[in-house]
């Protein structure tokens, strides 16, 4: 009898060097109003509380078409046992399905996690960041130290929710490349066009 592989996408999280395979097909209960709330939090540009978590939301959808989204999460109360205020940014993701076009959400992320590194508290251990992956899709960001004081049901929590957004947003990406597609050519790798493209190892 043979065992079928399910899909899954990384998900790399530059501030622990570790990669994790998310299973494409995840379900929870939370899904349903954490795309209700995605969409809202992108209509009005702001955070949006999520409804039966302690966290808020923002998506930024805008960049559909070239295969790329942004995610970033914070509390909307104290969590960690008091330890984590309202207003902690949790999480920075950046989610690709186009390789051709990924260095535009890559250096949003890239920027984020420099203005972290930059404002972390001393003797913070950090890992190297490494080069964009060369495949597609991926799920790429970080969590700020702020988020190794939650407690660990708050940690499952905030991961949870990562992964069924960067998934939700995924699908985003994937049917605005379809739709571009259909409009016209998509655009090609071009290591000239993005630095991120080059082949290093040359």
């Amino acid at each position: 009898m043979h065992s079928t592989k399910k899909p899954t996408v990384p998900l790399h999280d530059f501030r622990k060097g570790s990669v994790i395979q998310v299973a494409r097909d995840l379900h929870h209960p939370l899904q349903v109003a954490l795309e209700t709330t995605l969409h809202a939090s992108f209509r009005e540009h702001a955070l949006v509380a999520l409804d039966g978590t302690p966290f808020r939301i923002h998506a930024d959808l805008s960049l559909l078409g070239d295969g790329n989204a942004c995610l970033t999460i914070d509390t909307r109360c104290p969590l960690g046992k008091g330890q984590v205020p309202v207003d902690t940014i949790l999480c920075s993701l950046g989610v690709s399905c186009q390789l051709a076009t990924a260095p535009l959400v890559w250096r949003w992320i890239i920027n984020r996690y420099l203005r972290y590194v930059a404002s972390a508290p001393f003797g913070t251990q950090l890992e190297a960041l490494g080069l964009m992956p060369q495949t597609t899709p991926w799920l790429c960001g970080f969590s700020p130290c702020a988020s190794d004081f939650l407690t660990d049901a708050e940690r499952q929590a905030l991961l949870t929710v990562t992964e069924l957004a960067g998934l939700f947003l995924l699908r985003q990406c994937e049917d605005g490349v379809r739709q571009a597609g259909l409009r016209g050519p998509l655009p090609s790798v071009d290591p000239r066009h993005y630095l991120e493209l080059r082949n290093w190892a040359d």
